[in-house]
């Protein structure tokens, strides 16, 4: 598992460069660029590998809904239901309801029909008051963040309230409500060091993230003083990745190291490279081996 600190390191080793060739703001703007880019080859690969779900409570003559920022900032929703009348799906058909190249929302309702519009889901036709639609969604992530906590409260964090000096804080805090929901946090050090909590809700104006509680309070000064960390959400094992594939983007400033970070990340001939790995990975972890029987028109 790498850290943002440890992740802006690995950029600067990686073109034998330092914080007076590229600042730590324009490190950690490329590690973000190179995070997006191999979360989308991932979802290419496995559409179901990231899923989020949101519950719409659906009132009477009311068809648009508002969606959480990260169901909305590119991201895909993949089918929704009725909470009240769950239909069974074959893990088969379900794996089909994630293909990307699929025409729309798949509608697990009979005759409703959903789409986006906007920042909003549209459902059609309007729908009466008393269900709860859920939709199942390709999340979005944020940036990476890391820094020292300035609030805590039993089951909640605030981010550092100074600006990234990209040595004690790392990245520039967003302020839109639920841009980290999903991603995790983890104390680094301190006063609660190896709490990890997935962040449910996220309120910009404050900076607090909302998470199941801690099981130790953090500390927000002292000797104790409770660092977190806002974790990559590229799986662990493959961390590395992403510092590589942003010191790719970092070598138009020193192009003497481009074609060696190239060979480590897309491979040589007959030798794959670290992001077909990871791809090569997730498409094992999806064999599922369910055995189906295709009827065919021989001709006899």
């Amino acid at each position: 598992m790498s850290i943002p600190s440890e992740m802006v390191q690995d950029f600067w080793d990686h073109l034998d460069s330092g914080s007076n060739f590229f600042s730590g703001r324009e490190v950690m703007k490329r590690l973000h660029d190179a995070q997006q880019e191999i979360l989308r080859r991932i979802v290419q690969e496995d559409p179901s590998f990231y899923v989020s779900t949101h519950d719409l409570t659906i009132v009477s003559g009311t068809n648009l809904y508002d969606l959480p920022l990260n169901a909305r900032l590119g991201s895909r929703i993949i089918f929704t239901e009725n909470t009240s009348q769950t239909t069974e799906i074959a893990p088969a058909d379900l794996r089909a309801h994630f293909h990307l190249s699929g025409p729309g929302v798949i509608s697990l309702i009979p005759g409703t029909r959903f789409m986006m519009q906007g920042k909003q889901v549209r459902i059609e036709p309007t729908p009466s008051a008393g269900a709860t639609f859920r939709v199942w969604y390709t999340p979005s992530y944020g940036n990476m963040l890391e820094g020292y906590v300035s609030a805590a409260a039993a089951a909640s964090l605030s981010f550092h309230t100074a600006d990234p000096n990209y040595s004690t804080n790392y990245g520039t805090v967003d302020r839109r409500d639920d841009f980290y929901n999903g991603m995790t946090v983890r104390i680094i050090s301190g006063t609660g060091v190896g709490q990890e909590r997935v962040i449910t809700d996220y309120t910009g104006s404050t900076r607090l993230a909302t998470v199941a509680a801690w099981s130790t309070t953090l500390e927000t000064s002292g000797d104790n003083w409770s660092k977190f960390a806002v974790l990559c959400p590229v799986p662990e094992d493959h961390h590395s990745l992403v510092p590589l594939r942003a010191a790719m983007v970092g070598a138009v400033k020193n192009r003497n190291r481009l074609n060696d970070l190239s060979m480590i990340y897309h491979g040589v001939p007959g030798r794959p490279g670290a992001l077909f790995e990871l791809l090569g990975w997730i498409m094992r972890r999806q064999e599922a081996g369910i055995q189906t029987v295709t009827p065919i028109d021989s001709g006899y």
